[in-house]
């Protein structure tokens, strides 16, 4: 579901999202280094431990496709995507009857 152009913002939702998930890398698309690269610059200084992959824009769609989670941001810039590769975190241990899982999660503009 979209709500507004620019809204919500690519980088509030980056953090919103941080703050749920132990990120252990990410892939964004090669294409994205010259349309948006103040979002990657964000995006590095935001995940100073991950790993960062660099994939052609159609690899990261295909990629897209094993996602368990998509959020969709009100971002028009072209190629501002992001998959994000997240762990467990063991430190709380596992909720009761739950095994800790990890999983990927697309991140996408409208």
């Amino acid at each position: 579901m979209a709500f507004a152009p620019g809204l919500p913002a690519w980088l509030d939702v980056l953090h919103a999202v941080l703050g749920e998930l132990q990120v252990e890398a990410c892939t964004v698309a090669n294409e994205s280094r010259t349309s948006c690269p103040h979002l990657i610059d964000a995006l590095s200084s935001a995940l100073p431990g991950a790993e960062m992959r660099w994939v052609d824009h159609e690899e990261l769609k295909k990629l897209s496709a094993g996602a368990r989670a998509v959020v969709r941001t009100g971002e028009y810039t072209p190629f501002a995507n992001v998959l994000l590769q997240s762990g467990a975190d063991f430190s709380a241990g596992p909720p009761p009857g739950n095994p800790p899982t990890g999983g990927r999660v697309g991140f996408s503009p409208s």
